[in-house]
């Protein structure tokens, strides 16, 4: 791939378009672009475009009928007999892609009984298609029952998704979980990639806390995503089109814990969409998922600050931008957050405070000092370039009290910085 601001998506074509209309105010020419300044977007119905054009490879949407013989097949199954026989053989009659999906409203309804859920989960863990990662994802973070929970975790593993490794981890680690639990879990991390010839528990273990640590960038081992897990990745963004939290909230969990390979293309598209709630919440998501974002976009040549610089004529969004560059761009962010911190608003020199304490690299650092101390700032803006700088012969006092939440996730950030 050449190195470019556009990002083309396997299967729907889109891109974004940029064209001329009435700018804000723009910090100057330099620091935001090379030869000149970026003209500002034009909003496309990226997202609406995108599920037309994948809706045959997603999953069907199950109706009630449908729902209702899918839990007496599996009740049935449950049983002995000619009983359990037939409901098998009417099982084993769907095509892959019908039978992920009633096996997900399975997992999705709430009140479904134990006995079927179970049933349903472990099912999906011995096989399921690509298409079925992103609401596996979602069902670890509703998921209550540790069995369940375990077989969500081992589906997931079939398609290089490690996000289930965590609840594999709390259950070992946790001496009181039911033994059941422990000993699936055990099984399961007995058979994890590269631990098949590791034959003791420390060895395995060791290689658990591994395997997280290498998943922390999230990088895909296979080029191309597959036509109906980018379908479903669609279908998640497009719950944050909602105004309601909620359904943002699961997009988010779900777009922050899949491979950068499956989303990132998606998301970036999708800051250009028609939907104001959609290009927010798509920024939002990017500044989320943190440094593999810059990872991914390194390994795959992706121009990450291209594509996103023409959103800074946008002066609603300028803060979300810049939260989105600051995990993706790396030194031309910081560049460009060291402009608005010196030029923006009170809002957006806040903004590019947290965005340097993100990616500003330490031969900024007398640069970042001696703007920010002609600068007022918000609390948390503050907080964030003394945290920055707080080691260094640049440190900054750090102002009033932001709040121990928002002093918690600048630490995050700060931390992240090491990793």
């Amino acid at each position: 791939m050449s190195r470019s601001a556009l990002v083309v998506l396997p299967g729907a074509c889109l891109a974004l378009v940029w064209g001329c209309q009435p700018t804000a105010k723009t910090p100057p020419q330099s620091a935001s672009s090379p030869s000149q300044a970026p003209a500002p977007p034009i909003w496309q119905p990226v997202l609406r475009e995108a599920l037309l054009a994948t809706a045959e490879q997603a999953l069907p949407t199950i109706q009630p009928p449908q729902h209702r013989e899918t839990l007496d097949l599996l009740d049935g199954a449950l049983s002995s007999g000619t009983v359990a026989r037939l409901a098998q053989r009417s099982l084993d009659s769907w095509s892959i892609q019908e039978r992920d999906a009633r096996l997900l409203a399975v997992l999705e309804d709430p009140h479904v009984g134990l006995a079927e859920r179970r049933s349903a989960s472990e099912r999906i863990a011995q096989a399921c298609q690509p298409a079925a990662v992103p609401r596996l994802v979602l069902r670890l973070k509703y998921e209550k029952d540790l069995l369940s929970s375990l077989w969500v975790a081992q589906a997931l593993l079939l398609h290089h998704n490690k996000s289930g490794l965590a609840a594999l981890h709390a259950i070992l680690a946790d001496e009181t979980a039911v033994d059941e639990a422990r000993s699936m879990a055990a099984e399961i991390l007995k058979n994890l990639p590269g631990n098949e010839s590791r034959a003791e528990f420390p060895e395995q273990w060791q290689h658990l806390l591994q395997l997280e640590e290498e998943w922390k960038l999230r990088l895909h081992p296979h080029p191309v995503v597959d036509l109906g897990l980018q379908a479903e990745v669609w279908r998640m963004l497009q719950r944050l089109a909602s105004q309601p939290l909620r359904p943002v909230d699961d997009a988010r969990f779900v777009l922050s814990r899949m491979s950068c390979q499956a989303v990132v293309p998606s998301l970036l598209q999708v800051c250009a969409d028609e939907n104001l709630y959609v290009r927010e919440h798509a920024l939002q998501t990017l500044a989320w998922i943190g440094p593999p974002v810059a990872a991914w976009c390194q390994a795959n040549d992706v121009d990450a600050m291209g594509h996103l610089r023409p959103l800074l004529t946008v002066s609603s969004l300028r803060p979300r931008v810049l939260a989105a560059m600051a995990v993706a761009g790396g030194d031309p962010a910081a560049q460009v957050a060291l402009v608005w911190l010196q030029d923006g608003d009170y809002a957006t020199r806040s903004a590019a405070a947290d965005a340097l304490l993100r990616c500003a690299p330490s031969p900024m650092f007398a640069a970042i000092a001696k703007v920010a101390q002609t600068q007022v700032l918000a609390p948390e803006g503050a907080w964030s370039l003394h945290l920055l700088l707080q080691e260094t012969e640049y440190a900054l006092e750090p102002g009033p009290d932001p709040g121990q939440g928002e002093r918690q996730r600048r630490q995050h950030w700060l931390d992240l910085r090491g990793n």
